[in-house]
């Protein structure tokens, strides 16, 4: 709406209804015909007609009066309506179509992290299953598209360069996801519980897990404590297939350390112990027994100790006490060795630009286009 001044200083809106537009008018002339009376009551003082002239300009007064409390309730009946219009942003067609679109969102899903395949197979827990939800959004829930672009989209360009009108959408689309689940605890909805999940896996302990619940962001700690049990039940199967009772395994163990950083002020952090996370990582091997499948029928050479435990020291533990084991040992790695010269002696091809004068790029470039295998086997 803009406004602009006539040539008797009052305001005029270019939106003005006919009506508003044409009693302004008139208060425009009926100002004029005052201003006319006045001089002529002015001129008047030195005659006979001052009596005439002072009626007029009271009659005219009045007219006046009546025109600006007409345009005052013009305005008022405008305010109103506006007033009305902005009370319901929604129509009532597109209340309708919003709901229709949040049913969808609420049946359409994959499928829930805590029953079928995704509570027990890991590679189904992929960025696809955030992809996909926004890819749901935007191919199917136009009404809702068109408000999240507008809550979050901007044509100013972001000194951050990553951080895109996409970025921003999918962003808005997590947000749509816990708006969901605090809509209805009954909905399918799994984004809280990778929240959780993640929070757990930086290190958020049982009491921030438990406000983020308070607020609808993630499920109970409880509640994911079960759901991690569960999981590793399910595993069972998986381990069982993976690595079967007749093959020994090797079990796999190591501290995870991250580093927190330096944080800008040191002084208010001291008492928090520590900059390192420390957590545990777990995993298992399949050994190759072949040439030694023999040693693992025996109980003797499988299952007893070689030597009573009580009896064993320190040194015992190191490979240069085992003679024949470091014969082994080392017969390997000088096999390994020759290969390694073999290949670079032999099997690298002859490069256009001399390695030398080649940068890291560039030999790197180079070397990723390479065949070895296929260079093995011509020669």
């Amino acid at each position: 709406m803009k406004t602009k001044f006539d040539s008797l200083g009052t305001t005029t809106l270019e939106d003005d209804p006919d009506e508003i537009i044409s009693i302004k008018r008139q208060i425009q002339a009926s100002e004029e015909t005052m201003k006319q009376i006045w001089i002529q009551l002015v001129e008047g003082l030195q005659g006979n007609d001052l009596l005439t002239l002072v009626a007029q300009y009271a009659q005219q007064a009045r007219e006046r009066d009546q025109y600006v409390g007409g345009l005052i309730k013009l305005y008022e009946q405008e305010i109103k309506k506006w007033n009305d219009k902005t009370v319901d942003v929604l129509s009532d067609q597109q209340k309708e179509l919003l709901e229709e679109e949040i049913r969808h969102l609420n049946s359409h899903r994959d499928g829930s992290f805590r029953s079928g395949d995704i509570a027990s197979r890991h590679d189904l827990i992929t960025g696809d299953l955030i992809n996909g939800f926004v890819s749901n959004i935007q191919d199917h829930c136009p009404l809702i598209t068109s408000i999240l672009e507008s809550l979050v989209g901007s044509a100013k360009p972001e000194r951050n360069r990553l951080k895109t009108n996409e970025y921003k959408f999918k962003c808005a689309s997590h947000a749509l996801a816990a708006l969901l689940n605090i809509r209805s605890s009954k909905t399918s909805s799994d984004f809280p519980l990778l929240f959780g999940l993640l929070c757990i896996s930086y290190g958020g302990g049982k009491q921030f897990i438990n406000m983020l619940n308070a607020v609808g962001l993630s499920p109970h700690w409880d509640t994911i404590m079960k759901f991690l049990d569960e999981r590793l039940n399910n595993f069972s199967e998986i381990i069982d297939n993976t690595f079967p009772v007749q093959q020994p395994v090797i079990l796999l163990m190591d501290n995870i350390n991250m580093y927190r950083g330096k944080h800008r002020h040191d002084r208010l952090y001291k008492s928090l112990g520590p900059k390192m996370w420390n957590f545990t990582g777990r995993g298992a091997l399949v050994p190759n027994l072949v040439g030694i499948e023999d040693l693992f029928i025996t109980k003797e050479t499988c299952i007893q100790p070689q030597r009573p435990v009580q009896e064993l020291l320190a040194k015992d533990v190191l490979i240069d006490s085992h003679p024949d084991h470091t014969k082994i040992w080392n017969e390997a790695r000088d096999s390994y060795y020759l290969q390694l010269l073999e290949t670079g002696l032999n099997h690298i091809p002859l490069s256009d630009k001399d390695f030398q004068t080649m940068t890291e790029e560039e030999f790197v470039e180079w070397l990723s286009k390479q065949e070895f295998e296929e260079l093995k086997k011509k020669k």
